[in-house]
């Protein structure tokens, strides 16, 4: 969910009945914390503790001015920092965009009659979509895990990790950070095919082997 909203505004509560329905229903859900910087907390919907709150940083893992900041030692782990600072992004606006970026020292303009193609864009609602587009490699991952390492047929592959999405995927996105150096960008390389098995392993019920 790349929104978010005032703290007051009209409607709140229904909304927040609606995210705790869809949480009991084992449904993952990602919002992006807003761009008031440490002025505000995180905005709802991603203040809820049933959702995923997605920080933004640049690449090289500094938050951003315009992100809330990470709260460390929090009772129960929801907000992630990953880049939602500088993203390319498809754009329609004539004067401001250019071809899709190949070299980092070279920006193509779009010429007179060209109205769209790419710009750079920052906010958390782009961290957001970064965000659920690391938990979704994770859940790709651990499924060829489950076959491979597991051998698990395919539909038992698939309930492994729809068990291990709603019971430790919040585990396994924290297992990237590096909280001893205070680095909290997420590095997925940081949570190995290894890690992954492990959590398939705690899922008593996914050990059906192809035959």
């Amino acid at each position: 969910m790349p929104l978010g909203f005032p703290e007051g505004t009209k409607g709140l509560d229904v909304l927040k009945i609606a995210i705790e329905d869809a949480s009991k229903k084992g449904i993952t859900l990602i919002a992006a914390a807003g761009n008031e910087g440490n002025c505000k907390n995180p905005a709802p919907p991603a203040c809820y503790p049933e959702v995923l709150c997605a920080l933004s940083c640049d690449g090289n893992g500094t938050p951003s001015g315009f992100s809330p900041s990470i709260q460390i030692n929090a009772e129960k782990k929801t907000e992630f920092l990953v880049p939602g600072e500088g993203i390319e992004c498809a754009w329609i606006e004539p004067g401001k965009c250019h071809r899709q970026q190949r070299f980092p020292e070279h920006i193509d303009p779009l010429g007179a009659d060209e109205k769209g193609g790419f710009t750079y864009v920052s906010g958390t609602s782009f961290a957001c979509s970064v965000l659920g587009g690391i938990s979704i490699n994770i859940l790709e991952r651990l499924y060829e895990v489950a076959i491979r390492d597991c051998g698990l047929d395919a539909e038992s592959a698939k309930e492994a990790v729809d068990r291990v999405r709603r019971d430790h995927l919040i585990e396994i996105l924290g297992r990237m950070e590096r909280p001893e150096r205070r680095a909290y960008l997420l590095v997925p390389t940081q949570v190995t095919d290894e890690v992954l098995k492990g959590y398939l392993d705690k899922s008593p019920r996914g050990l059906t082997v192809s035959s």
